[in-house]
């Protein structure tokens, strides 16, 4: 099933923090694992009604609340009347089909870390290089996951695993998606309620935009990630870029 698609193309925002300034891979003590996956706990991916709106980046946020509440051990799930308020908001949709035009990334981030979705709130945001595998796959492991746009092409509508590259970017639209998981091959996400399974060619040639997100509904309030890194400094670079 492919449902709405609502993501505007990318917008650069020079005040963006890039995830390379916290992981340096030359000091890391051991390699990265093979595979990551830490959507093991989630029984079902919510739809979040982005069969109805073009509401794939609220659906994005729900899904990454899903993955980092169910790692905790308390599943949470937005609901529809969450998904509203927060689309509303960052889209001006206002219930009528000319309004439900979709929205950014950046207006997704800056309404979540101000106001929160659904009570949850991020505190912070660092872009990720999506061509840089390492910086992906790191990311991934370290805050639960990687919220990434991509500029869809038709192809995927024939395809369970999406893996054809041959078609122009956009052809179909823009589209946001979490990915908690990844293997040597693939990065996996939920899209539509389904899990999809994208190749490393697929992502790198479609995938525009990429970020990794600090939530204390992952990192627990001392704010130190499973793989033990802390965040101190990175949370200071946010309160002086954004004072």
């Amino acid at each position: 099933m492919i449902g709405k698609l609502g993501k505007d193309r990318r917008v650069d925002d020079p005040r963006n923090l890039k995830v390379g300034a916290y992981i340096n891979r030359a000091r890391m003590r051991d390699p990265l694992p093979i595979s990551c996956s830490w959507s093991v706990g989630v029984d079902a991916w919510g739809m979040f009604l982005n069969d109805e709106l073009k509401c794939c980046l609220i659906a994005a946020a729900g899904h990454a609340i899903q993955t980092w509440s169910a790692h905790a051990g308390a599943p949470m799930r937005l609901s529809n009347d969450d998904v509203q308020e927060a689309y509303r908001a960052i889209s001006g949709y206002d219930g009528t089909e000319e309004t439900d035009v979709g929205s950014t990334m950046n207006q997704l981030l800056k309404r979540w870390r101000t106001y929160g979705i659904g009570g949850v709130e991020i505190l912070a945001w660092v872009e990720v290089d999506p061509r840089d595998h390492f910086q992906v796959a790191a990311t991934i492991d370290l805050c639960g996951g990687v919220l990434c746009g991509f500029q869809l092409p038709r192809s995927i509508e024939r395809e369970t695993i999406w893996r054809e590259t041959w078609d122009r970017p956009g052809s179909l639209g823009g589209h946001a998606i979490w990915i908690p998981d990844r293997s040597f091959f693939t990065r996996d996400g939920p899209s539509w309620q389904r899990k999809r399974q994208l190749t490393l060619e697929f992502f790198d040639r479609y995938c525009d935009e990429c970020y990794g997100l600090v939530s204390e509904l992952w990192l627990g309030r001392d704010l130190v990630a499973p793989n033990g890194l802390r965040l101190d400094q990175l949370l200071r670079d946010v309160k002086r870029v954004t004072s």
